[in-house]
C-alpha cells in the first residue's frame, strides 16, 4: 500500500518543518512550491530523506501567478485557485499512482492516528475518501470555532476532505463568508470528528493575518475573536503534542 502526501505551499518557512514532521508516516511527500520567496525550498531540501522523513519531491510552479491571487475588490480568484489545485492533484495521481493521497497545507499538521482509517478506506468498497474536523488552534486552551455541520450524519467542525483514493475535483466554495474552494464529500466519504487535523496559522502569539474567514477581523486579537473561541474538544494527539507545544508555549 502506497500512501503519499501532497501539499501546495507558499512562504511557509515558519511551519514547514513541523508540517513535514507530522506526516513523516507516509511513503513520499510531493510539495508544489507556489512562488515562495522565503526559506521554504531550502528547508525542504535539508529535510528530504533525513531525520526519519521520507523523500520529498519539490515541484516548481506550473503557472506564472501564485495560486492565491486577488481581484481588486479583495476577493480571491477561486477559478484560478481551483485550476491549480486540480492540475496538481491530477498530476500526482497520474505520475505516482498512490493508493491514497493525504492533502495538507503548509501550516497544518495531520496525526499518524489517521493511518489505520486510511488503510481501511483503501481496501473498502464503501469508501473512497476521508473528511476530518479541522482544529484551528488559538492557544493552549482554546480553538477558533468557525463553522459546524453534519456530513454523512457525523457532527463536524469546519470539515475538510483530506484523504483521497482517486482524483476528485475541487470546486468553488459555497459557504457564506468563506472565500475558498473545497472538495465536496459524497456518500463514500468516511467522516471523522476528532484529533486528527490541526491548523497552526491562527495561534494567537504568532500574530498571523487572517485571510480565509471574512466574518473574523484581519488581525485576530482576543477581544475581537472571543465569541468564536471554545475550549479544545480533544487532547492533542501524542505524535503532534510536541510540535504544537513549540508554537503555543
Amino acid at each position: 500500500m502506497k500512501i503519499l502526501a501532497a501539499s501546495i505551499v507558499k512562504n511557509a518557512d515558519l511551519f514547514i518543518k513541523s508540517m513535514i514532521t507530522s506526516i513523516s508516516w507516509v511513503d513520499k511527500i510531493i510539495v508544489y512550491n507556489d512562488h515562495s520567496v522565503d526559506n521554504t525550498e531550502k528547508i525542504l531540501s535539508t529535510l528530504s530523506g533525513k531525520f526519519n522523513i521520507p523523500e520529498i519531491v519539490q515541484m516548481k510552479p506550473l503557472y506564472p501567478k501564485s495560486m492565491i491571487t486577488y481581484f481588486t475588490d479583495g476577493f480571491r480568484d477561486l477559478q484560478y485557485e481551483t485550476k491549480i489545485r486540480n492540475t496538481f492533484i491530477n498530476f500526482v495521481f497520474s505520475k505516482f499512482n498512490p493508493d491514497a493521497m493525504v492533502l495538507i497545507d503548509g501550516d497544518e499538521l495531520i496525526s499518524r492516528n489517521l493511518k489505520p482509517f486510511i488503510e481501511k478506506v483503501v481496501v473498502s468498497p464503501i469508501y473512497d475518501s476521508i473528511a476530518v474536523t479541522c482544529n484551528h488552534i488559538f492557544d493552549k486552551n482554546t480553538y477558533l470555532h468557525v463553522y459546524e455541520t453534519n456530513w454523512n450524519k457525523v457532527f463536524m467542525i469546519d470539515p475538510h476532505v483530506r484523504i483521497l483514493t482517486k482524483f476528485q475535483k475541487y470546486k468553488k466554495g459555497k459557504y457564506r463568508n468563506v472565500p475558498d474552494c473545497f472538495l465536496e464529500p459524497s456518500v463514500k466519504t468516511l467522516c471523522l470528528d476528532g484529533a486528527y487535523h490541526y491548523h497552526l496559522k491562527y495561534i494567537k502569539r504568532l500574530k498571523q493575518q487572517n485571510y480565509a474567514f471574512r466574518f473574523l477581523p484581519k488581525n485576530l486579537n482576543i477581544k475581537l475573536v472571543n465569541k468564536n473561541l471554545k475550549k479544545h474538544r480533544f487532547p492533542f494527539p501524542s505524535d503532534l503534542k510536541s510540535l504544537i507545544d513549540n508554537f503555543i508555549n
